[in-house]
């Protein structure tokens, strides 16, 4: 009732305004604590409707707008299926092979396409899913070969062949000087013309 005495009211022609009185959203100190309408809060334009806002759009209100939502995790309001930040790889190809190290990708549950949550090692060319390859080296080509080596090349080079053969070559008469490939120890990754 207007004009009710409460102990140090601060606005003693205001019944809603008293000490301990319920903060109202009206712009006024209702409980006389030196603050209005501690019940705003900031929400947030949900664009998509996939429950994540956009942290660059927001308002502030005592009551949740219709349209807006209390959190502001969204990476791209416009994409109801990207709503959060995930570290992954950059795999254009879809070889398993990727291209640098792990980056920040605007994502949903799943990866979008073109980037993965593993690498099986640096991809040599993210245009061409064919390459890299393993390839087995059989220099005296009797058809047992030694341990792949992984060539960024579509052909087997010259003493290698395509497939792991059953048993491994142990009577060859290649030695590390036979991986001639940049010189490196066959079962070692390596990439043609590097």
């Amino acid at each position: 009732m207007k004009g009710e005495k409460h102990a140090g009211d601060c606005n003693d022609n205001d019944n809603t305004i008293y000490p301990g009185a319920t903060e109202l959203c009206d712009n006024k100190d209702n409980d006389c604590d030196g603050q209005i309408d501690e019940t705003k809060r900031f929400f947030y334009l949900d664009h998509d409707k996939d429950g994540y806002g956009d942290i660059n759009n927001k308002i502030e209100d005592c009551v949740q707008p219709e349209g807006y939502v209390t959190n502001s995790t969204d990476c791209n309001d416009n994409d109801g299926t990207r709503f959060k930040i995930v570290l992954g790889y950059i795999d254009s190809d879809g070889d398993g092979f990727t291209v640098g190290t792990k980056i920040e990708v605007c994502s949903g549950n799943t990866l979008p396409t073109g980037y993965v949550a593993s690498s099986n090692g640096e991809d040599c060319d993210d245009n061409d899913g064919t390459v890299p390859k393993f390839y087995y080296p059989d220099a005296d080509n009797d058809g047992s070969t030694l341990g792949g080596v992984l060539f960024c090349a579509a052909k087997a080079p010259e003493g290698y062949k395509t497939g792991q053969s059953a048993s491994f070559d142990q009577y060859s008469e290649c030695s590390r000087s036979c991986a001639r490939w940049n010189g490196v120890d066959p079962g070692r990754r390596v990439f043609d013309g590097q």
